[in-house]
């Protein structure tokens, strides 16, 4: 299973793909959202499984990706993640008007990496559908 990884930290990136490696699936690491949005549009790249999206980055931050990724994709599976304390679920992206975001998972960046890990881990037990 391919994962994009739109993550402008170089430590949390590593840290991903060494998660997404362990879970016997391929990384596909981009800097920023603009940098992901870009691989996929490009026809000639793999098409990712599931998105794994910082929420900020520089250049394009996560629900910017999002909001322009949903234009042309609407069911690919997709976790936001955050070092922000907040608590972050779909309830509060419908109060705030984002509900079609349609994310996933939410998870925030800790030392812990169990729920990521999780996640990752359970990819391998569901039916994916494409765009």
């Amino acid at each position: 299973m391919n994962i994009l990884v739109a993550e402008d930290n170089k430590v949390f990136q590593r840290i991903l793909s060494y998660y997404i490696i362990r879970s016997k699936h391929k990384p596909i690491i981009k800097n920023n959202g603009q940098e992901a949005l870009y691989y996929l549009l490009d026809e000639n790249n793999t098409y990712p499984d599931f998105i794994i999206s910082d929420m900020y980055m520089p250049v394009m931050n996560g629900i910017e990706f999002i909001k322009n990724l949903r234009k042309f994709d609407k069911k690919t599976e997709i976790m936001l993640s955050t070092t922000n304390r907040e608590q972050h679920n779909n309830e509060e992206y419908e109060k705030q008007g984002l509900g079609y975001l349609n994310i996933s998972h939410f998870c925030p960046k800790t030392g812990d990496m169990t729920e990521i890990s999780k996640i990752l881990s359970g990819l391998n037990n569901i039916n994916l559908v494409y765009k």
